[in-house]
């Protein structure tokens, strides 16, 4: 045994038979943002402005017409299949409004296990309909918590993304969403997604690409009054 290798072992062996533990010597502060805003105005400015400039489409739209904005989404984008979950209000509306109205676009419904969807979500559905949690104005980010009703691989498989977000849930910094506490800290969600642009990547020689590991595009309608899910 070498005397590096020597003294390395000694210095555990001491550390593991010393109870008292020495203090950190980095500080740490409570992180926020230099300009974080409470004016809802301001963060909804910032917010969109964010979106738009990480290729996010934005429509700001309503309780009452959000429907009519995800039908002429899907109409102007001619998307022949579209993605939903099952058992929320978003879903609902979303399945209703298309199956009336949009005969042209095949509903698929995520009713079954990954495993047995496989093929269907890589291969069939080019758009999806989820919704947002919450949403963080500073980086533009949306923030989607996954369930049984909409599995995560809805925001990850086809082409294009349909996000629906409620205006009160956005916040203005990440410090404040954490501070609002939206989930049980004894019962934390098993999986959280944050997405602040398409999927995009860049090769060796920075060529920027979009779509290679999720959607090519994501489409954000932002509802400007409450709505329960």
């Amino acid at each position: 045994m070498n005397e590096a290798k020597e003294n390395i072992l000694k210095k555990l062996a001491i550390n593991k038979h010393n109870k008292s533990v020495p203090a950190s010597p980095f500080k740490f502060r409570e992180w926020r943002t230099e300009k974080e805003s409470t004016d809802v105005t301001d963060a909804l400015a910032l917010f969109i402005s964010k979106l738009n400039q990480n290729r996010i489409e934005v429509y700001q739209s309503s309780t009452q017409s959000w429907c009519e904005c995800l039908l002429s989404i899907i109409k102007e984008k001619r998307i022949t299949t579209c993605l939903l979950g099952k058992d929320n209000l978003i879903q609902e509306r979303a399945a209703a409004t298309l199956s009336r109205h949009a005969k042209k676009t095949e509903l698929i419904y995520f009713d079954d296990v990954y495993e047995n969807m496989k093929s269907t979500l890589f291969h069939q559905a080019k758009a999806s309909v989820t919704s947002a949690k919450a949403a963080i104005a500073d980086t533009g980010t949306l923030l989607l918590i996954p369930d049984r009703d909409e599995p995560r691989m809805m925001s990850l498989t086809p082409e294009i993304n349909i996000i629906v977000l409620n205006q009160r849930d956005l916040y203005a910094s990440f410090h404040q969403l954490v501070k609002a506490q939206l989930w049980d800290k004894n019962d934390l969600p098993s999986n959280i997604i944050f997405i602040s642009s398409p999927s995009k990547t860049a090769d060796i020689q920075q060529t920027l690409a979009y779509g290679a590991h999720g959607p090519k595009e994501v489409i954000v309608i932002l509802i400007m009054d409450s709505i329960e899910c």
